[in-house]
């Protein structure tokens, strides 16, 4: 045991020191970061707080009321203009982002015209719109008015197991699951470099050679493996950390509404993490066979990009797993390896997965990778002397399973 700890912390601290290991701990944030700050550039970019004015022809709009009461105090200033000759000049003078003007015949034509030198900002027009409502509507009670200013507030059901979503989409809490899956896919890109690099760097220079001298080789798999997963659970830590002070700055500082009264769905949690540990071994032990069984590193790289394609293609399917989240085919995307992962996040948003479905998929999950580690271990035994040799799958399996002829040959 002391052995494999020694190899695993030197597995660990050989990376960790690492400049490259610095930059895959930044890599996820970076991205999010960069994602989500697009998002907030165009949202910032297409609202402004500049008022914006209006010339009312027809005489419909008598002001006796504060529209604030409605529209509320984030509703931008909109100022009134005796004519289109003062609403331009203040136009000219930057006070204002554009000026509506209301046709003499309104009532019946409904003619309003815009006039501006720049795009006048998503807010400014929405704000403007329901201004119009509000004096147009005075005559109603007020209850009513704010009705139909404040729209209808949809809230939708899947008919697969009620899950209800207030105004529309899914609550932070319906969604933390699949962040979850996402995440680990994520870390299992992250990873498998390190998985394969423990193994076929060492390979390719000879030193496995010096290694085995003084450990067995199922003891330096063990140890490099658990060094491994050190990584991994040290990006895993420091994500989740960057993670919670996102969620608090965004809930906090920004006030996104999303975050506001977010809650985590406990069940859907538990259950990804279940199916995640089976998939994230599986995937560390076939980096590790695989980087047993190439002749070069490059070309173990080149393999594992195919196995990691695997993980996203639930992604390609959302739409026929969205629309069929308890039909066959997204059933078995849940039963298959590599595939499960991503897919229980997907269905997670639109039904409670049956209890069923996921003991199944958590067994097949985890004789493949018990599975997985065999073949891994069988790998490096193969391979650790094979100096530039490849070595195929079916040298890894049983001779039994041959048929006599093919022992023979």
């Amino acid at each position: 045991m002391s052995k494999i700890l020694l190899i695993a912390r030197n597995e660990y601290r050989t990376n960790v020191i690492k400049r490259s290991f610095l930059l895959t701990l930044l890599s996820l944030p970076l991205f999010l970061t960069f994602s989500i700050g697009i998002g907030v550039i165009t949202d910032v970019l297409s609202t402004s707080k500049t008022p914006v004015g209006y010339v009312d022809e027809a005489g419909v709009i008598e002001v006796k009321h504060d529209y604030h009461s409605v529209l509320g105090d984030d509703a931008i200033e909109i100022r009134a203009f005796k004519s289109s000759t003062e609403a331009r000049t203040a136009l000219d003078l930057g006070e204002i982002q554009g000026y509506y003007v209301l046709a003499t015949d309104y009532r019946t034509s409904g003619e309003v015209t815009l006039t501006f030198d720049k795009e006048v900002s998503q807010n400014a027009r929405s704000d403007f719109y329901d201004f119009l409502q509000f004096h147009l509507m005075q005559s109603y009670p007020e209850p009513v008015v704010e009705r139909v200013i404040l729209g209808t507030q949809a809230t939708v059901t899947t008919p697969y197991s009620g899950r209800s979503y207030p105004d529309g989409g899914p609550p932070f809490s319906v969604t933390l699951p699949l962040i979850i899956s996402a995440g680990f896919v994520f870390l299992l890109m992250m990873s498998a470099g390190y998985a394969m690099g423990a193994v076929a760097g060492e390979r390719e220079s000879r030193t496995m050679e010096v290694l085995i001298t003084s450990v067995s080789p199922g003891t330096l798999v063990r140890g490099k493996m658990l060094g491994i997963i050190g990584i991994s659970l040290t990006l895993l830590v420091c994500w989740g950390l960057i993670g919670f002070g996102a969620f608090l700055v965004g809930r906090e500082l920004l006030d996104l509404r999303w975050l506001k009264d977010a809650q985590v769905d406990w069940g859907g949690l538990v259950t990804v993490m279940l199916i995640a540990l089976p998939n994230y071994i599986s995937a560390i032990a076939l980096m590790v066979m695989i980087g047993s069984t190439v002749a070069e590193l490059q070309e173990g790289q080149a393999l594992s990009g195919f196995f990691i394609l695997i993980f996203f293609l639930p992604i390609y399917a959302l739409t026929a797993i969205g629309d069929h989240p308890q039909g066959a085919f997204s059933v078995g995307l849940s039963m298959i390896p590599f595939t499960s992962l991503m897919t229980i996040g997907i269905r997670n948003l639109f039904m409670v997965i049956p209890l069923g479905q996921l003991l199944i998929s958590f067994i097949v999950q985890g004789i493949v990778a018990g599975a997985a580690v065999w073949l891994a271990g069988r790998a490096f035994r193969l391979g650790m002397l094979r100096y530039g040799q490849r070595i195929r799958l079916r040298e890894l399996l049983p001779r039994r399973i041959f048929s006599p002829e093919e022992r023979v040959a």
